[in-house]
């Protein structure tokens, strides 16, 4: 992976090229394609939450994207402050398919690629995670690549390792039970729900709440164990897990950066907002007390050591939770790859707004009136919230609220910056107000 620094490249700049693919939904590569209901409108929209992909480019990279960014978006982008890279697509578009996929298949895209850095000396290839799609694309271009091998993501990106690397390092952990099969998956629920009255089961390598089933009574667990046996007839003897659902005072995310000689950075602790299993948003900086704060970086530091030491190199994503009592879970999942997360911890550095509380967040919008990323802006501006350098709104996607290709309903990426978070709920309120009464 030669000595690059991700976390410098990002947020102080250096002589590197970095050629970005955000391959989102690479899990099914490490866990073994199952069926799922698909929809094929939500499918187009998680393809192109890529654009937030330039929030951390810097000028002289490539970035490859599905389609090529509207002007007003561009424009947009530069305006909050972000640096444009060389932006390449491929020759063909496939909404069914992943962007790993088609580029292995457009030879033509490589050669454009290879023509951009022939005569740079400094380049890696930085995908949002990797599998052996990635692996391939690195080989291809004849680019050093960021990150572990596959096997180890493969490995890391287990909520089962999760919660046995938790154990083994004395973290604190919500009781519960790893499961060999389904058999043993029925009788674990159905005694871990008499026992707790609410539990959580976890299918190993989901990721965006799939996978995840919040379980409170006997008629939902029935449900919940015949939708598992039918979409995962082919994964049943696997490893599941049960766990008792904890009750929490917060979810919190922080990232850690794991170097190539082992030096490890625990950066961008967050205040995680989750409806139910679904991550939504978080809040930058978190109102954590200096211990609390200190205990996520401790705990991050044995992580990243840890993983070194098993072979692991680049990104990790934690979640984890503040329990009622005011005691830190450190470990509910590790994500060896980049998180949504990841791409929004560095505005307050690059944006210089230290001094700002941030919200970063989702929420799925009716797109009849605003059907374009422009239209949501105007709108925006029109009610006086839209980002005037200090405080408001700013959307930092725009296909996915685009109607034309994504249908009727999209998803807004926003961020909200106020003094402090009951200005960011005043806000946020006042927003959505505005946005729905649009529709």
């Amino acid at each position: 992976m030669t000595n690059f620094n991700l976390l410098n490249h990002i947020k102080n700049n250096d002589e590197y090229t970095v050629v970005w693919l955000f391959n989102i939904g690479l899990e099914k590569y490490w866990n073994g394609e199952v069926f799922t209901v698909k929809n094929s409108k939500e499918d187009i929209i998680v393809n192109h939450m890529e654009e937030m992909n330039l929030l951390i480019t810097r000028k002289q990279d490539i970035l490859i994207l599905r389609s090529m960014p509207e002007k007003e978006y561009i424009d947009s982008m530069c305006s909050f402050g972000c640096e444009i890279p060389q932006i390449v697509c491929p020759s063909f578009e496939d909404e069914n398919r992943s962007i790993s996929e088609i580029v292995l298949e457009d030879d033509k895209l490589q050669d454009q690629i290879k023509q951009l850095i022939k005569d740079r000396k400094k380049v890696i290839f930085v995908p949002y995670g990797v599998s052996s799609l990635e692996e391939s694309i690195a080989k291809k271009l004849e680019l050093p690549l960021f990150g572990s091998a596959n096997e180890i993501n493969k490995m890391v990106n287990n909520k089962v390792f999760s919660r046995k690397f938790s154990l083994e390092h004395g973290f604190k952990v919500s009781e519960g039970k790893v499961c060999k099969g389904f058999s043993e998956l029925e009788i674990a629920a159905k005694d871990s729900l008499e026992k707790y009255g609410k539990i959580i089961i976890k299918e190993p390598c989901g990721a965006s709440g799939k996978g995840l089933w919040i379980v409170e009574s006997p008629a939902k667990l029935k449900s919940t164990l015949l939708i598992i046996k039918r979409f995962f007839k082919d994964n049943l003897e696997g490893e599941w897990l049960v766990e008792q659902w904890c009750s929490k005072k917060a979810d919190l995310n922080y990232q850690i950066y794991v170097g190539v000689n082992g030096e490890v950075e625990v950066f961008s602790i967050k205040e995680q907002k989750v409806d139910g299993t679904v991550y939504v948003g978080s809040v930058i900086p978190p109102d954590f007390n200096d211990a609390l704060m200190k205990e996520c970086i401790e705990a991050g530091e044995i992580i990243g050591k840890s993983l070194y030491e098993q072979g692991y190199r680049g990104i990790l994503g934690v979640d984890a939770m503040i329990l009622t009592n005011g005691e830190l879970i450190p470990v509910i999942e590790i994500n060896g790859r980049f998180t949504l997360s990841t791409y929004v911890s560095f505005i307050q550095y690059k944006n210089k707004m230290e001094d700002k509380k941030i919200f970063a967040f989702y929420k799925k919008i009716p797109l009849e009136a605003n059907s374009s990323y422009q239209k949501l802006i105007d709108v925006l501006k029109d009610n006086r919230v839209w980002f005037d350098g200090k405080k408001g709104m700013f959307v930092y996607t725009a296909k996915t609220i685009n109607k034309e290709l994504v249908g009727e309903n999209g998803r807004m990426f926003g961020l909200i910056f106020a003094d402090d978070e009951n200005e960011i709920n005043e806000q946020y309120a006042n927003i959505m107000n505005i946005i729905l009464q649009e529709k």
